[in-house]
């Protein structure tokens, strides 16, 4: 356990079997990384048909049935950090929050995204004693 005895003490310096439980950086611990890149928009929408009455004049209108999507290219921007722990040479579970901004007709809009999923790499990770 690293404690200061006494007040202008430095502490010794902790044992090797008493290693932080999150090591930032480290081969096998969690490394810390940034995100960027482009967002973009999908949707789907239909509605069945339907009759309904006129409140100003009572006159009755029927909607047929209908349906549409709408794609919107990633022009909104990203940004983000995160962590990532290697499961092995081919695999990480990484935890990503990132925020993205766009700009309509009503202001400039923000949305956090947080995200988790597995990484695999093109090639193979490094191994823990070649981290640079």
């Amino acid at each position: 356990m690293n404690v200061t005895p006494a007040i202008g003490r430095r502490a010794p310096p902790p044992s090797p079997d008493e290693a932080p439980c999150v090591e930032l950086g480290a081969g096998g611990g969690f490394e810390p990384h940034l995100t960027f890149g482009g967002a973009g928009f999908v949707s789907r929408w239909s509605h069945p048909a339907y009759d309904y009455r006129r409140y100003d004049n009572g006159e009755m209108v029927h909607m047929n049935a209908a349906s549409g999507w709408n794609v919107d290219a990633p022009m909104y921007a990203t940004v983000g950090i995160g962590v990532q722990k290697r499961l092995g040479s081919h695999l990480a579970l990484r935890a990503d929050i990132s925020m993205g901004f766009g700009i309509s007709d009503y202001g400039i809009g923000c949305v956090l995204m947080p995200s988790i999923g597995l990484s695999m790499p093109i090639g193979r990770y490094p191994a823990a004693g070649n981290v640079r």
